[in-house]
């Protein structure tokens, strides 16, 4: 059908005071499904212009003018722009013009594609099938002023640079801009750190250092999971709940979803049991658990959500297991819902009453105290604000509000952190930055003056090392030793009550210096 935001191309003679729009051979917004329309304008001669036209999905035609638009051509009436397009050109469909040739052109879509006769052919379509170099998902393109054979190409693997107008592409080096979604540690290997990320696939370091990431998961990359007993084991998974297995530390994935069905989120929830790596659970629209390392997996819960049938929403959006007590499990949907069981999954509860009718983004388990978890939640969708993080101490029977002073903005991510004396410590990631809290979420604190205002998607403590790991969703991967975050805290165990009380001589009353105090 029509799109009913009519896109349409107008243009303006007198420095836009007034504007006139467009037709002289375009596709006709009142008759046709017109999308997505990409325009460029050749610097040396405004006359000249390109407008790629989008059907919604792909690209419908690449029209040319050479009289400001009085009339215009399709150049590429044999659709061959379609093989570059994969069904996204509703968010690339970008057209650019040489700035010294109005025959070259370049259109950025999933593929990156080159004409050099105006359109009529285009022998350079850069996609899956590409450079290695050259990632596929375009946005960017950028001429050099004095050299527009100097060309910087922008796409979701990063920049890329040519130097003879679009035949050949090298990477700049690796720039920290990746998008996590999540991040996996090693318990036995606190320098090995891995994660999923947009487009990038699942990137790990056996190092702990900034040069060496590298890819062993394809897709957009999400869960990752290293098996606390055996760190050759890994799980991997890529968008809408792909998940795989590898048994010799990532070198080969194979399939691990036998057994479950059911509607899956783009990032869909997998976590391992803290004590027994053979039993990990997995969210559709319900809970899935393995007993067997992801042989075979068996449905332990009802259909948890209450959404609409036929509505986007309808999945579990996040899993967390109690370290005090494994066959404690909470489970988190898109529409508002928080359930658990204390049993592994035979019995849950819905526990919900009181929290926001939000997206759940986390359900985290206190790691000593099985009755305690942490619940936060999105909700760009409302006008009004609504608590962000929840906490429980008695198994969701109640649910007190924790939010404080966090900004008013989703709460993606959360970390608990118990030391040796028990003190508790919780970290939190939202859309605005990193912050911890050390008094159980009375109060919050901004994670580190270094710390960029970031959109923050995970975080993870390393108990043994004693470290804090942040995805970001545009400025990579970091990590904290929980000391430099914490700096200037009193040390619990110095804070020891007196034994006795001294008491100073308060002249000129004489008496005995020491004494007891009952």
């Amino acid at each position: 059908g029509r799109n009913p935001i009519r896109p349409t191309l107008v243009a303006s003679g007198f420095g836009g005071a007034t504007w006139t729009e467009l037709s002289g051979g375009l596709p006709n917004p009142d008759a046709t499904n017109v999308g997505r329309i990409g325009l460029d304008i050749y610097a040396a001669n405004p006359d000249i212009a390109y407008a790629i036209y989008t059907n919604g999905s792909n690209i419908s035609g690449l029209f040319k003018t050479t009289n400001f638009g009085d009339s215009w051509t399709n150049v590429d009436p044999d659709d061959e722009l379609s093989n570059g397009t994969g069904g996204f050109s509703w968010y690339f469909g970008q057209v650019r013009v040489h700035p010294t040739n109005p025959d070259i052109v370049y259109v950025l879509d999933v593929a990156f594609m080159r004409s050099v006769n105006g359109g009529a052919n285009w022998p350079i379509i850069y996609g899956y099938g590409g450079p290695n170099i050259l990632h596929v998902d375009h946005h960017a393109l950028a001429f050099h002023p004095t050299n527009p054979d100097y060309i910087l190409n922008g796409n979701d693997g990063g920049i890329n640079i040519s130097t003879d107008g679009g035949v050949n592409f090298t990477k700049v080096a690796d720039l920290p801009v990746n998008q996590f979604y999540e991040i996996g540690l090693d318990r036995n290997n606190p320098e090995r750190l891995y994660g999923g990320t947009q487009d990038n696939g699942t990137l790990r370091t056996l190092t702990g250092a900034t040069d060496d990431w590298t890819r062993i998961f394809g897709g957009d990359g999400f869960y990752v999971i290293v098996d606390h007993s055996n760190p050759n084991i890994i799980y991997a998974e890529s968008q809408n709940g792909n998940l795989g297995k590898s048994t010799n530390g990532g070198a080969s994935f194979f399939g691990a979803t036998s057994g479950i069905s059911g509607r899956t989120n783009w990032s869909t929830p997998v976590v391992m049991d803290p004590v027994n790596s053979s039993i990990l659970y997995y969210g559709s629209d319900r809970v899935w658990k393995t007993t067997n390392g992801a042989s075979s997996w068996t449905a332990v819960s009802p259909v948890l959500h209450n959404a609409t049938p036929g509505s986007r929403l309808g999945t579990v959006t996040t899993i967390g297991v109690s370290p005090a007590l494994t066959s404690v499990v909470w489970a988190g949907t898109d529409d508002g819902k928080v359930w658990v069981t204390a049993d592994g999954g035979s019995n849950w509860t819905n526990t919900s009453t009181g929290l926001p009718n939000r997206w759940v983004t986390r359900v985290i388990a206190h790691p000593v105290d099985e009755a305690t978890a942490y619940a936060t939640f999105n909700g760009l969708r409302w006008k009004e604000a609504e608590a962000k993080v929840m906490r429980t101490t008695n198994l969701g029977a109640s649910w007190e509000d924790i939010t404080a002073n966090l900004p008013e903005a989703p709460v993606n991510a959360f970390a608990v952190f118990t030391d040796d004396n028990f003190r508790t410590y919780l970290f939190a990631g939202s859309d605005l930055g990193a912050y911890y809290s050390v008094d159980d979420g009375l109060s919050w604190e901004y994670i580190s003056s270094d710390f960029p205002m970031v959109t923050v998607y995970d975080m993870k403590v390393h108990e043994t090392a004693d470290y804090l790991a942040i995805g970001t969703h545009a400025r990579s991967m970091y990590k904290m030793d929980l000391a430099q975050i914490l700096v200037g805290i009193d040390d619990p165990a110095t804070d020891t009550a007196p034994q006795d009380f001294a008491l100073l001589q308060n002249y000129p009353n004489p008496f005995n210096p020491t004494t007891t105090i009952e």
